[in-house]
């Protein structure tokens, strides 16, 4: 009936231990995986928590000095008691496009000084820099 053939090795114990030595290497490597995983979300909640904090703080900055110079710089009473009513956050929004829309300024302003330089400086036939013929603005 059941013959004993010590032949045929038996590797069930191999197999077993090969398996073992998989899942342990496989769980090493998501816990490894899961760390940095963590440690990356960790910053990055702790760099959005920095970014809220100063977003806010800029806001606050904003409604500090309108609430002081918003007068002395033309703003209407009535918009500046809009502004100060507004959250830190959106103060911040505002006052950065109130910022943005005057660096535009200063940048086109910037590019029109630097293009006047350029046409009064010496080309041949228009007098050299004297200033005499040449328009202060280029008009376009």
């Amino acid at each position: 009936m059941f013959n004993y053939d010590p032949g045929v090795a038996d590797r069930s114990g191999e197999f077993i231990a090969q398996c073992a030595q998989n899942a342990s290497q496989i769980t090493a490597q998501t816990m490894d995986r899961f760390g940095r995983d963590m440690g990356s979300m960790m910053a990055s909640f702790a760099n959005q928590y920095a970014e809220n904090k100063a977003t806010d703080a800029k806001g606050k900055a904003y409604g500090d000095f309108m609430k002081r110079h918003g007068d002395q710089l033309g703003f209407d009473p009535e918009w500046i008691k809009g502004f100060l009513s507004e959250s830190p956050r959106q103060q911040a929004m505002i006052g950065d496009s109130i910022i943005g829309m005057q660096n535009t300024g200063r940048s086109l302003m910037s590019q029109q000084i630097v293009d006047m330089q350029m046409n009064r400086g010496g080309s041949p036939g228009s007098g050299g820099g004297g200033g005499g013929s040449q328009p202060f603005m280029r008009v376009p």
